[in-house]
Parts: C-alpha cells; structure tokens; sequence
C-alpha cells in the first residue's frame, strides 16, 4: 500500500523518480488516444475529398508533435535516445501535446472541419506549447534569471 505517511519517508529524489514514472505511464495514455483519433482522421473525408495519402497521417502527427523540441520519430525510438530518456519536463509536455492534439483531431471531425485545418491546429498547439517551455527553461536556467 502506498499511503502518504510511505510517500513522505522516502527522499525528494525517489519522488521525483516516481514522478518521471508517472508522468511516463500517462503518457502511453495520452500516446494511445493519439493513436486511436489519428486512425478515425485516416478515414475522415471533408468537403474537398479525403486523404491523398492516409498511411502517412501517423508519420505526419508525430513530425508535428516532436519536431518543435528538436526530436524526430527515429530519436525517440532508438534505445538510447527513447522518451525514457527524456527529462520529466519534455515528458509532460509531450504527454499534454498528444492528449490535446487527440482531443483537437476528434473535436475537429466533429465539427466538420477540413483536414488541413485540424493538422495546422495539432502543429500550432505542439509550437505553442514548445516555444513556451523552451522560453522558460532559455530564461530560467540557461539566463540564471527569474521567469517573469
């Protein structure tokens, strides 16, 4: 049993760990609803047609989701480079993309949108997202200065 008085005698460093750890399991959530819309969004026709090229959505996605950190597709899973390696804040954030981006591609087809409107929405969400993380982390760590 993992009762609060356990999770208070263990050190800052092990709860940190069992914070990476789940942060790393929501994600495989968060990375199977992703999943599971990019597969409706393979057969989702709008008003112009369907997909020229549906076997590529997935690809597709993914380049946007991880191409705003500086990761590619390859990167992420290669055994030395694999999201188990990647920092707790890079973690979440990519959980939060790819939860969202799921929600954003189901909403989207919902609401009738075109295509390219909902893959400019998951890109613009993984830039946004990104550039704020990569802002703080420029400003805070790298600068020394508080995050204003």
């Amino acid at each position: 049993m993992n009762t609060l008085v356990e999770q208070e005698k263990k050190s800052p460093l092990e709860r940190r760990n069992n914070y990476w750890i789940a942060v790393r399991e929501a994600g495989k959530e968060a990375r199977l609803s992703l999943t599971d819309a990019i597969s409706l969004f393979n057969q989702y026709e709008d008003e112009t047609g369907g997909s020229t090229a549906p076997e590529r959505a997935f690809s597709n996605f993914t380049r946007s989701i991880y191409a705003p950190f500086g990761l590619n597709k390859r990167e992420v899973e290669d055994k030395h480079n694999s999201r188990d390696a990647l920092d707790v804040i890079v973690l979440d954030a990519l959980r939060l993309i790819e939860g969202s981006a799921a929600e954003l591609i189901m909403r989207g087809m919902e609401q009738e949108r075109p295509r390219k409107e909902i893959k400019l929405a998951v890109k613009q969400l993984a830039k946004e997202i990104a550039g704020t993380i990569s802002r703080v982390e420029q400003d805070f760590f790298i600068g020394g200065g508080a995050v204003q």
